[in-house]
Protein backbone atom coordinates (compact mmCIF):
# COMPACT_ATOMS: atom_id res chain seq x y z
CA UNK A 1 0.00 0.00 0.00
CA UNK A 2 1.53 3.31 -1.05
CA UNK A 3 0.72 6.96 -1.28
CA UNK A 4 2.99 9.95 -1.90
CA UNK A 5 4.09 10.32 1.72
CA UNK A 6 3.84 6.86 3.26
CA UNK A 7 4.53 3.32 2.12
CA UNK A 8 3.36 0.17 3.85
CA UNK A 9 4.67 -3.25 2.93
CA UNK A 10 3.01 -6.33 4.42
CA UNK A 11 5.00 -9.44 5.12
CA UNK A 12 5.91 -11.87 7.87
CA UNK A 13 8.73 -12.29 10.33
CA UNK A 14 9.07 -15.69 11.97
CA UNK A 15 5.45 -16.44 11.02
CA UNK A 16 4.14 -13.22 12.58
CA UNK A 17 2.43 -10.57 10.42
CA UNK A 18 4.72 -7.62 9.74
CA UNK A 19 3.96 -4.10 8.50
CA UNK A 20 7.04 -2.23 7.27
CA UNK A 21 6.28 1.47 7.15
CA UNK A 22 8.33 4.22 5.54
CA UNK A 23 7.76 7.94 5.15
CA UNK A 24 5.77 10.30 7.36
CA UNK A 25 3.02 9.31 9.77
CA UNK A 26 0.82 12.32 10.38
CA UNK A 27 -2.77 13.42 10.06
CA UNK A 28 -2.60 13.43 6.25
CA UNK A 29 -1.28 9.86 6.01
CA UNK A 30 -3.24 8.48 8.97
CA UNK A 31 -6.12 7.01 6.88
CA UNK A 32 -3.59 5.04 4.84
CA UNK A 33 -1.90 3.71 7.99
CA UNK A 34 -5.23 2.86 9.58
CA UNK A 35 -6.32 0.85 6.52
CA UNK A 36 -3.08 -1.13 6.67
CA UNK A 37 -3.47 -1.77 10.40
CA UNK A 38 -7.11 -2.79 10.00
CA UNK A 39 -6.21 -5.12 7.15
CA UNK A 40 -3.62 -6.85 9.31
CA UNK A 41 -5.77 -6.93 12.45
CA UNK A 42 -8.87 -8.22 10.62
CA UNK A 43 -6.99 -11.47 10.10
CA UNK A 44 -7.06 -11.82 13.90
CA UNK A 45 -3.36 -12.44 14.53
CA UNK A 46 -2.14 -13.15 18.06
CA UNK A 47 0.89 -10.96 17.38
CA UNK A 48 1.69 -8.06 15.05
CA UNK A 49 5.05 -6.49 14.26
CA UNK A 50 5.30 -2.92 13.00
CA UNK A 51 8.67 -1.79 11.62
CA UNK A 52 9.10 1.98 11.90
CA UNK A 53 12.83 2.17 11.15
CA UNK A 54 12.18 3.95 7.83
CA UNK A 55 9.67 6.42 9.27
CA UNK A 56 11.01 9.96 9.07
CA UNK A 57 8.29 11.59 11.18
CA UNK A 58 5.46 10.50 13.47
CA UNK A 59 2.95 12.78 15.16
CA UNK A 60 0.38 12.15 17.87
CA UNK A 61 -2.20 10.84 15.39
CA UNK A 62 0.24 8.12 14.36
CA UNK A 63 0.96 7.28 17.98
CA UNK A 64 -2.79 7.05 18.52
CA UNK A 65 -3.08 4.54 15.67
CA UNK A 66 -0.38 2.38 17.28
CA UNK A 67 -2.17 2.52 20.62
CA UNK A 68 -5.42 1.55 18.88
CA UNK A 69 -3.71 -1.48 17.32
CA UNK A 70 -2.34 -2.47 20.73
CA UNK A 71 -5.81 -2.22 22.28
CA UNK A 72 -7.32 -4.46 19.59
CA UNK A 73 -4.61 -7.05 20.15
CA UNK A 74 -5.13 -6.88 23.91
CA UNK A 75 -8.77 -7.93 23.49
CA UNK A 76 -7.49 -11.31 22.30
CA UNK A 77 -4.50 -11.38 24.67
CA UNK A 78 -2.21 -10.55 21.78
CA UNK A 79 0.99 -8.55 21.56
CA UNK A 80 2.26 -5.64 19.46
CA UNK A 81 5.98 -5.38 18.72
CA UNK A 82 7.42 -2.11 17.42
CA UNK A 83 10.80 -2.03 15.66
CA UNK A 84 12.01 1.53 15.87
CA UNK A 85 15.78 1.41 15.85
CA UNK A 86 17.57 3.96 18.01
CA UNK A 87 16.48 7.19 16.34
CA UNK A 88 13.97 9.99 16.86
CA UNK A 89 10.93 7.69 16.57
CA UNK A 90 12.13 5.58 19.48
CA UNK A 91 12.88 8.70 21.52
CA UNK A 92 9.39 10.08 20.83
CA UNK A 93 7.70 6.80 21.77
CA UNK A 94 9.90 6.61 24.86
CA UNK A 95 9.06 10.16 25.91
CA UNK A 96 5.38 9.27 25.65
CA UNK A 97 6.09 6.23 27.86
CA UNK A 98 4.79 3.84 25.22
CA UNK A 99 7.52 1.38 26.16
CA UNK A 100 5.34 0.64 29.19
CA UNK A 101 2.45 -0.62 27.04
CA UNK A 102 4.17 -1.80 23.83
CA UNK A 103 7.33 -3.70 23.17
CA UNK A 104 9.90 -1.41 21.57
CA UNK A 105 12.80 -3.11 19.79
CA UNK A 106 15.84 -1.94 17.86
CA UNK A 107 16.07 -4.76 15.30
CA UNK A 108 14.01 -7.56 13.77
CA UNK A 109 16.42 -10.02 15.41
CA UNK A 110 15.50 -8.60 18.81
CA UNK A 111 11.80 -9.19 18.07
CA UNK A 112 12.48 -12.76 16.95
CA UNK A 113 14.38 -13.46 20.16
CA UNK A 114 11.56 -11.99 22.25
CA UNK A 115 8.94 -14.09 20.46
CA UNK A 116 11.09 -17.19 20.83
CA UNK A 117 11.43 -16.58 24.57
CA UNK A 118 7.67 -16.10 24.93
CA UNK A 119 6.99 -19.38 23.14
CA UNK A 120 9.41 -21.31 25.35
CA UNK A 121 7.53 -22.93 28.24
CA UNK A 122 8.85 -21.86 31.64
Amino acid sequence: MDNAFIRVHSGELQGVPLLEISGDIDLSTLPHLQRALEGALNKKPQRLIIDLRKVSFVDSSGVGALIGAKKKLMTRHGELYIICGEDHVRRKLGLMRLGNIMRLHSTPEEVCECIKEEQTPS
